[in-house]
Order: structure tokens, then sequence, then C-alpha cells
């Protein structure tokens, strides 16, 4: 399987170690990873004995820069191509399904490599992708929408990350998904019953897992 994305499969926080532990227990002999340069890159968190490939598709610099909504738009385009070192990754891996996440770009890569090559293609959902702001302009919105639905309906697999997303998307774009929540580290620790303290106190606590890195 070859995974196209620009959200990184690493150890780290929010998407990123969801991926991380959905991944983990992969076979890695049989596993190959492209990010592109569009996502952060943490090499001491990555998957063991799994081939990653990091190749370039955006200038980074002009992404945070008052032009980032053209640039973006640009780029939304060109993800639709594939670049030549993908190409040849695609031929050296010879994978048999190209998985991706929604996220910024390269799932337009990913559908395209899996279009061109006649392969199976699993779409992972963490986010809601049309009502999401992207960095590109408003009058793109139809544009980016209507793309998003011709992949989503292109997809082998659509891993929804709720049930209420995954009913939305079905009454949106006419097939059924399915509902794939976040995993739960393997190593966290598992309790019989419930603290004290929680039984004992009338106060409610919450505690919040996730990242808060965007306005």
């Amino acid at each position: 399987m070859l995974y196209v994305s620009d959200v990184a499969v690493e150890s780290t926080l929010g998407g990123e170690l969801l991926l991380y532990r959905l991944l983990r227990k992969y076979p890695s002999d049989r596993l190959t990873i492209a990010q592109s340069n569009v996502g952060r890159s943490s090499p001491e968190e990555r998957l063991p004995n799994v081939q990653y490939e990091r190749y370039d598709f955006a200038n980074t610099r002009l992404l945070d820069s008052r032009l980032t909504r053209w640039y973006g738009s640009w780029l939304h385009q060109k993800a639709k191509w594939v670049p030549s070192r993908l190409k040849r990754l695609v031929d050296q891996v010879r994978p048999e399904a190209i998985l991706t996440v929604w996220h910024d770009y390269s799932w337009l890569t990913a559908a395209r490599i899996a279009r061109n090559r006649e392969l199976p293609l699993h779409l992972i959902l963490h986010d809601d992708a049309p009502n999401l702001k992207f960095r590109a302009h408003s009058f793109l919105r139809a544009l980016h929408e209507g793309d998003f639905g011709r992949v989503y309906r292109q997809a082998e697999s659509r891993l929804c990350v709720s049930p209420a997303m995954e009913r939305v998307y079905e009454a949106r774009y006419g097939v059924s998904g399915t509902v794939l929540y976040p995993a739960r580290g393997w190593e966290a620790a598992h309790y019989e019953h419930p603290p004290e303290r929680i039984k004992q106190g009338s106060e409610l606590t919450i505690g919040y897992a996730g990242a808060l890195h965007a306005p």
C-alpha cells in the first residue's frame, strides 16, 4: 500500500498521531509513505522499518505570506497532476492500493494516482471537508467542493470520523461510508472502574485531548 498525503504518519499529535496508531501494526514491508513538504516532518517519530519518501510540492514560505490564497489556489490545481518523483515511486513500489487523508492538497494527487493506475483509493476524513476553510480564494469554493465530491465517490472506502459525518456525506454524495473512530493508544492504561474522586464529587471534570493549532 502507498500512502500519499500532506499529513505525516508520525507519533506526534492530532491527525498525524491517529494515522500512526492506525498503521502501527500494518506489515512494514508492504507499506510505503510518501509525504509532501507542505506538512511538518519528525523523522524520529516515524513508524519503524517503514519506507518514507518526502517530495517537494510547494514553496512553504509562500504558503505563509500575503500571497497565501493566490498560491493555495494554484496548488489546488497543481495537486491534480502527479509529480515525476511520485510516478517513479509508484513504478518502484507497485502498490495494490492508495491511502490518503483529506487535508490541504495531496489527496487530489493520491486520487489521480489511483485513477491512472486503476487502483483502489482509501480516503480518511478527520475534518468536514466542504465546510472547512482552505488556503484558496473563496470564488474557488464550488470547484473545491466539486473535486471533493468526485474523489469521495471515487474512493473504494470512505472512512469518516463520526456517524454524523457519514450520514451527511451519504445524503450529499450518494454513496455510503464507514465510521472509523480515532484509535486509542495501545500502550494507554485501562481501568476497571472510574476513580473514587469522580464517584464522590459532584463537579464536572473535562479532559481535552487534541491540538489547537488553527485560528
